[in-house]
Formats: structure tokens, sequence, C-alpha cells
């Protein structure tokens, strides 16, 4: 106990003492001398006050990019703040307030304006760059202009927008609001560039094109072109169209695909494409390999369709021989001629079937000849011997025969 009291006892002399003091601010009257409502971005600003008491306040500025601090240069009783040009880049609404020991004295707002009459930039957007003909498609163009501290133009500004198209030339104003403009500019019917600009007062933005390309197709015709009408499988047909528009007369664009779709006789379907240049687009498709009728539509997928045409193929090879070895077990096919009495083109494809002497499929066995001629052979590890009945298709061109594998009994 008797330490607590010497350790105290200091203290207590001090707080006793007639010399230790404690320093208030001291209270201070303010006047508003000259503040300006309204500046332009950019402008110096001067904000006064006539201020009784021995105090010294700071003026706090807040705006959009953040508070700023300033002290008074004083004179007599009087004290001046002082915004600088680089305070007041930003456009818009500035509070200031005087403060004085952390309390608010004085406030008020300083509306900062865009600077118009240095229109230094205008920022704009176009798109999209490729629409289609006939006034339904359209790009829009968004337009932001901006003084020499990047601040938007105040709304009512006029900006004028400028377009060529089709060899003619039109303009129309538009007045901002909340800082930007924007303005949908429509296809014209025929294909080509719109070029487009905008300006405000002397400051022109750069040039901004789009592409009007064609609109959807619409149906077309198509024919065909070939060196022979006969099922060589080996010859090309090839299938072609008009020049395919749109409904306005444009050629469609290069690349737009073309299907041409082929039904035979036996309702089996082929299919061959292509791509339109200058408006015209091709497809190739091999002769068949037998006699056929061939239908033919083309069509440009969602959009427009050929007229039908019907293309026949005369069998190429009227007939052929097939010779068996001694035991049966080799099968030539051939040699095959063509219509002009030539060996048939390499590739003819060659169907054997094999079937069981209750009729039932046992294998199917396929080659391609060369040079007119196609062979087979049985091998007895894969098939013994007995009685058999052997088919041979090609070129359209079915032969039927009874076999006893290994001897030489035919029928």
């Amino acid at each position: 106990m008797g330490r607590i009291l010497i350790i105290l006892l200091p203290f207590l002399l001090i707080a006793c003492s007639g010399e230790a003091t404690i320093s208030l601010p001291q209270p201070i009257e303010v006047e508003l001398s000259e503040a300006p409502k309204r500046i332009y971005a950019g402008d110096k600003a001067v904000i006064s006050f006539e201020v009784r008491g021995e105090g010294v306040p700071y003026l706090k500025i807040d705006q959009s990019m953040g508070p700023v601090i300033l002290y008074p240069q004083t004179s007599g009783a009087n004290i001046e703040f002082q915004l600088q040009p680089e305070n007041t880049r930003q456009s818009g609404t500035y509070t200031w307030k005087l403060v004085y020991s952390e309390e608010i004295l004085q406030k008020g707002t300083i509306e900062v304006l865009p600077k118009v009459d240095e229109v230094t930039k205008i920022e704009t957007y176009f798109g999209p760059r490729s629409i289609r003909a006939g006034g339904n498609d359209f790009s829009m163009l968004f337009v932001v202009p901006t003084d020499i501290y990047d601040n938007p133009l105040p709304d009512g500004t006029q900006v004028d927008i400028n377009r060529q198209m089709d060899n003619l030339h039109d303009s129309v104003g538009i007045a901002i609001k909340n800082g930007y403009i924007w303005h949908n500019l429509y296809s014209s019917d025929t294909t080509g560039r719109m070029l487009v600009s905008a300006g405000v007062g002397e400051v022109s933005g750069k040039e901004l094109t789009s592409m009007i390309t064609p609109s959807n197709s619409v149906n077309f015709s198509i024919d065909y072109t070939r060196v022979h009408e006969y099922a060589d499988g080996n010859q090309v047909v090839e299938f072609f169209t008009d020049i395919i528009k749109d409904r306005f007369g444009n050629v469609v664009s290069d690349g737009t695909l073309v299907n041409f779709r082929v039904t035979d006789q036996k309702a089996a379907r082929l299919q061959t494409a292509g791509t339109t240049l200058a408006g015209v687009a091709t497809g190739r498709l091999l002769h068949p390999t037998e006699a056929s009728k061939w239908s033919v539509t083309a069509y440009v997928t969602g959009e427009s369709k050929s007229n039908d045409i019907e293309l026949s193929f005369r069998t190429a090879v009227e007939d052929y021989d097939v010779q068996f070895s001694e035991d049966n077990r080799a099968v030539q096919i051939g040699p095959m001629h063509g219509f002009m009495e030539q060996l048939t083109p390499d590739g003819l494809l060659i169907t054997l079937r094999l079937y069981d002497e209750q009729g039932k499929l046992i294998d199917t066995k396929k080659t391609n000849s060369s040079k007119g001629v196609g062979a087979f052979e049985l091998q007895e590890r894969f098939y013994k011997n007995g009685k058999y009945k052997i088919t041979i298709t090609a070129a359209g061109i079915n032969k039927e025969f009874q076999v006893a594998l290994g001897n030489d009994e035919l029928e």
C-alpha cells in the first residue's frame, strides 16, 4: 500500500500544480465573401471568407475523383482558397465544406461544366459491320463527344451524323442526352458500302463502314453437262446453277453453299455440294456403274431451291464372261468391254455372293476390276467342298451359277 502511494504522489502534485494548462480551440465566426456557382472544366476558382477570431479553418472539396483538402492564403481578416486547373478538370458537381475543429462552418456547391469550346475527341462505336440488304437490317452508331479533359458534352449539344450510300449523301442532327447519342442506320435494297461519320461543330470523327450484303436468295435454276450418257463409273457429270440472286436482284455473296441432292430409281440418295462464285455454284458426281435414272434438286439451306432435273444413264457393259477353274475355287470375271469395245476403266465394282444348298447367304466378297478383269479365290480352309450357289454382279448385270467346290461340276 505504501508503494502505491509513493508512485501516485508525483502525478497528484502535477495535477494540482498551476503550471499545467490545456489549449482549447478558440471560437471563430466566418462569413462567405466569394464562391462561384458555375465554372468550366480546367478553370481556376476562388472561394474566400471573412474570419473573426484566431482560428484558421481548411476547405474540403468532394467530387467524383475523390476529396481534396485546401489550406488558405490569409490577408488580415480574410482567407482565400484557390482551386487550380488540375483540381477542376472533371466535370460534375463539386461540394465544398469549410471545416474548423471538426465542425462544418460553411458549405456549398460548384457546378463544373464541360469545356464545350474545346471539343477534341469524338468516341464512336458502330456495328454490326455487315448487314443484309432490304431495309430491315441496320447498324447502330453510338457517339460520345468529349472536351479536352475527356468530359462528356452537356445534354442538348447537337451531333451531326453524315451517311453516304448508293451514291447518295444524307445527314441528320441529334441532341446529346445523358452524355451520348445513338442512331440506327438501315440498309438499302442494293449491296455495297455504307459510310458513316459523326461531328460536333468543327470537330469530326473518323469514317466508319458497314457492308450491305445480299438478302436471302430466291429460287433458281440448275442444269448439267457430261461427256456421255453411259454408266461407266469413270466420267463425271457436272451440275451448275444459273446466277443466284436475292429478291432485290443482288447476286448472292461468294461462298454461299449450294447442296445438289440426287435420288435414283431405287430411292438411293447421293449428294454433292458447291459454293458460289459470281453467283454460280457447281457440283460434280461420278457416273454410276449401272443403268440409272437420276432426279436432281439443289438447295440453299433455309432459303431457296431449284427446279428438278432428270437424267438417265445407259449401261456401258452389255455382257461379260465368268470363268471357273477345274475345282471351281478360282473365279475370273471378264474381260469386260465398254460401249466402244474398250476395256472398262479400272475400279469397276464386282460383287460375289455365296449361298449354301438351302439358299442361305454364307459370304459376300467384293473386288474392283483391273484392266477389265476381276477375280475371286474361294479357299478350302474357308469354304469346304460341297454344292453352292454363286451370284456375280457387275455393271448392273447379275449372273447365277450352281457349283460344286472341289470338283468340276458347274451348272
